[in-house]
């Protein structure tokens, strides 16, 4: 996910300067009336604000006559005792202005915020314009064993209704890369195994139906499992790529499907892109004599990303790299 990342100016701006400046004034006039011949609590005042207008550690604020080149740093580990009751009040205010005069900067030009491009760019105007993907056609995600969750998610038997550790979790790190993307994504998130497991791919199968008739776009349906951890207590391999661990995964077909060769031949592209591109992240083909409603598209996936031994963030990772080659692979059907 593409991410812009504004940064504060490393100089106070003209408008905040002349907020400081007006504070400064106020607080110099309320010391000089009552103390007319001492500079010395101007001077230090001056100090001050010249510390406090500093951008950020290590950066020198304003200078004035008199006054040594200051950092924000340099005022803040000055002694208490090193600052008169003057000073203290004078920081006071100061603080108040710089932080006043920064928080309205920052609402009306958007500086400090972190502004998240899933699928958008700002055009030469600042003005959001969509991330149009040459890749044809939109992907829909749903889950057929919706409650199935990750290491440290055990409750129920790594059974679980919230969101949080199961394979939504998964693919909405997969939807979300896609949408970046600029590829069209349909997520569905129905609990399909809750309260009952029985039938669960009768229920799927009704929503898969209901899309598909919704959103004639749809090229890719993809019903994301976990897999279970076996007796031995092994789990899926895993990758790391740029530093960060991701599972393996596999892709069941069934074998009863009319479509079963079309089937087969879009999950090995899926296995040798992934390890194209991440050798050792496509696992293996594992057929199965049943249908799992995969007859409703030649471009169908049975996914089975890691297994109740990998741990959400894992699994995760596995969603943002299943995103790169979902892509790559989408460009060549």
């Amino acid at each position: 996910m593409r991410q812009k990342k504004m940064r504060y100016r490393k100089r106070a701006p003209l408008a905040l300067l002349f907020i400081i400046v007006i504070a400064v004034s106020g607080v110099c006039l309320a010391f000089t009336s009552q103390n007319a011949d001492s500079y010395e609590g101007i001077d230090e005042i001056r100090y001050i604000a010249s510390a406090l207008a500093g951008a950020g550690e290590g950066e020198a604020g304003t200078e004035g006559p008199e006054t040594p080149e200051v950092t924000r740093s340099s005022y803040d580990t000055r002694a208490e005792e090193e600052v008169s009751g003057t000073g203290k009040i004078a920081a006071m205010f100061i603080n108040s202005a710089i932080s006043d005069g920064r928080e309205k900067e920052r609402s009306e030009e958007g500086e400090g915020v972190i502004v998240s491009s899933a699928a958008e760019e700002k055009n030469s105007e600042g003005i959001s314009e969509p991330v149009i993907s040459d890749v044809k056609g939109a992907v829909f995600i749903y889950h057929t064993h919706s409650t199935e969750s990750y290491e440290p998610y055990s409750d129920g038997n790594y059974h679980i209704t919230g969101n949080e550790g199961t394979v939504r979790n998964v693919a909405d790190e997969l939807e979300a890369s896609l949408k970046a993307k600029g590829i069209t994504v349909y997520h569905d998130t129905t609990l399909h195994d809750s309260p009952s497991y029985t039938n669960s791919y009768g229920r799927s199968l009704q929503t898969a139906k209901n899309y598909l008739a919704q959103y004639p776009d749809i090229k890719v349906v993809i019903d994301l499992h976990r897999d279970a951890m076996p007796s031995s207590g092994k789990k899926y391999s895993t990758v790391t790529v740029n530093g960060e661990t991701a599972s393996s995964f596999n892709i069941v077909v069934g074998k009863q499907n009319d479509n079963y060769p079309q089937l087969m031949v879009f999950a090995n592209k899926m296995i040798e892109k992934a390890n194209e591109l991440y050798p050792g992240f496509g696992g293996r083909i594992i057929e199965r004599d049943y249908k799992f409603n995969q007859y409703l598209s030649d471009h169908y996936l049975l996914l089975e990303v890691g297994n109740n031994g990998n741990t959400i963030y894992e699994t995760e990772a596995s969603g943002r790299l299943l995103a790169n080659v979902l892509e790559a692979v989408m460009r060549e059907i």
